[in-house]
């Protein structure tokens, strides 16, 4: 929650700079930080604290500060199990595993 008496409120787009590059060394762009303010979205991860002045969602260097912490506390690292949903079928799948398997590349 952000305390709108300590913390200096800043815009989205002010506030995109201030994270850190990610992926292909880009830093998020600020569609990216209103859906990271949107709890309804995150499923469960950690939301960008955030605030409405009159039409302007706003959040705080101390907000960001927040959600880059928890982030990296959030340990939701799972791999998903494969399915067919990349456009291959089950049957290309089994085949896919009985070659790997005839050539001992898995067990």
């Amino acid at each position: 929650m952000i305390d709108t008496e300590r913390e200096e409120l800043i815009t989205l787009r002010e506030a995109a700079p201030l994270f850190p590059r990610l992926r292909g060394k880009k830093r998020p762009h600020i569609s990216t930080l209103y859906r990271w303010t949107r709890q309804e979205a995150r499923r469960g991860r950690p939301t960008l604290d955030s605030t409405k002045v009159g039409g302007t969602i706003v959040t705080s260097r101390e907000a960001i500060h927040r959600f880059i912490a928890a982030s990296e506390a959030a340990t939701d690292f799972e791999i998903a199990p494969a399915t067919a949903s990349n456009g291959r079928s089950a049957r290309q799948d089994r085949q896919t595993d009985d070659i790997l398997k005839s050539a001992g590349i898995i067990l």
